[in-house]
């Protein structure tokens, strides 16, 4: 347990930093208006390419009524708008809008910001062992 504790220190810490650091970013653009929930989903949008509700709600682990809920706020807002498949007229495809694609590239923006952070502080062969420990944590069980 007492291994545990230095950890948990340090991901809460970088999760504070990399929240302020999207916070600051989402303050200094147009896009104040979204919640960390709604910038989630229009990133898994933007990765999986015109996913349908279904493919939304499974990737994220939740019901279709809940992804329909944050779906309809970025439709609303104007990040998303739904398509109708040409495969299954009963299922749409979601896509993103030029503002949702305008908010991707913020976004990655923001994570080459902190890669960089990264760059700076470790040296070649650190950045290749942190790359390696993170990864092997990303593709554990429950992750």
């Amino acid at each position: 347990m007492n291994q545990i504790k230095p950890f948990d220190q340090m991901i809460a810490l970088l999760t504070r930093i990399f929240a302020e650091l999207e916070a600051k970013a989402l303050q200094e653009s147009e896009l104040s208006e979204l919640s960390m929930k709604q910038l989630v989903y229009l990133d898994t949008i933007s990765q999986m390419e015109q996913p349908t509700f279904s493919d939304l709600a499974k990737k994220h682990g939740v019901s279709k009524p809940s992804v329909t809920a944050i779906v309809g706020k970025l439709i609303q807002k104007g990040y998303v708008q739904k398509v109708q498949s040409n495969d299954d007229r009963r299922s749409f495809h979601i896509l993103l809008t030029e503002k949702g694609k305008q908010m991707g590239k913020m976004n990655d923006q923001l994570h080459h910001t902190i890669a960089q952070h990264f760059t700076r502080a470790l040296d070649s062969r650190e950045m290749q062992q942190l790359a390696r420990l993170l990864k092997k944590v990303i593709q554990s069980p429950g992750m």
